[in-house]
């Protein structure tokens, strides 16, 4: 179902020179490992694997997935049989996704060129809506709720993961962070690191506290999970995902591990709702 390497190879290289020229001294890291981690099925399993643990039954499901990207999860959804959907703004992260997962090709009319604020779909579609790290990218954060919960089916489930902005972590930049920091001293607080501010702009800075407020703004929506117990559960388990900038982390939660305070940083963490990200699901009520 996937291309030959060699091809592959190519469309690695492709995704690299597009992240790099997206986030040309924002991130620091390696590109093509950057691109790699993009396209990663072990990677797309782990998503997968939140979204089954808060959406356990997908059988017989049609979801839709809000900003596919390059496709990994997409595609992941095809290959299990999943009656799945996608919008991406960016057409040639769409072209890219459709040449690495030879998948994606077959099912092309699914993936559709559109954006959160304004889905492309009748009212009361899908039994299930998602999205990962998009929510902070959106014009209109409000919006693309909005439309999320007209497309639902009423009982349908919400699940979008984004980073919290009240949490100690960054990870556009691939820093620790200053919990609740303002965009503007956002700005001055990357600019010492070297890195360039005026990324900070393209970003909504998403904390659960905002969060819920949007959400009552919107309506229709009673919330059944934030996260929070997944985010104390990996921090207790020797087990840690490094995708891309994550690797930083590390260090800082085995030290935690071997001095035994992983308690009290879970208690502190969880009651302060530094958790980072946000797993967000919600159900429509209305």
């Amino acid at each position: 179902m996937e291309l030959y390497t060699e091809e592959k190879d190519e469309v690695v290289q492709e995704v690299a020179r597009v992240l790099a020229n997206e986030m040309n001294n924002v991130y620091s890291g390696n590109w093509e490992q950057n691109a790699r981690d993009h396209l990663s099925p072990i990677r797309a399993q782990e998503q997968f694997d939140v979204l089954s643990r808060f959406v356990p039954d997908l059988t017989g499901k049609r979801i839709l997935e809000i900003g596919s990207s390059f496709g990994s999860m997409h595609a992941l959804l095809c290959r299990r049989g999943v009656d799945a959907y996608a919008i991406e703004p960016d057409v040639t992260r769409i072209r890219l996704g459709r040449r690495f997962w030879r998948v994606l090709a077959e099912s092309h009319s699914r993936v559709v060129a559109a954006i959160g604020e304004a889905l492309p779909f009748a009212d009361e579609t899908f039994d299930v809506v998602f999205s990962s790290n998009v929510l902070e990218h959106v014009r209109s954060p409000a919006t693309v709720l909005s439309e999320t919960r007209r497309v639902l089916k009423r009982g349908g489930l919400m699940h979008v993961v984004v980073p919290n902005y009240g949490s100690i972590w960054e990870g556009h930049y691939a820093l620790f962070w200053i919990p609740y920091l303002p965009p503007q001293l956002g700005k001055w607080y990357v600019r010492l690191y070297g890195r360039d501010p005026s990324f900070i702009d393209t970003l909504q800075f998403i904390n659960p506290l905002w969060l819920r407020r949007l959400l009552w703004e919107v309506g229709g929506f009673e919330v059944i999970d934030e996260g929070i117990g997944l985010w104390q559960e990996r921090l207790a388990s020797p087990h840690f995902s490094a995708w891309s900038g994550l690797a930083k982390l590390q260090p800082l939660v085995r030290a935690a591990q071997k001095l035994g305070v992983v308690r009290f940083v879970q208690a502190i963490g969880g009651l302060l709702k530094l958790h980072t990200p946000i797993i967000l699901t919600a159900r429509k009520v209305a």
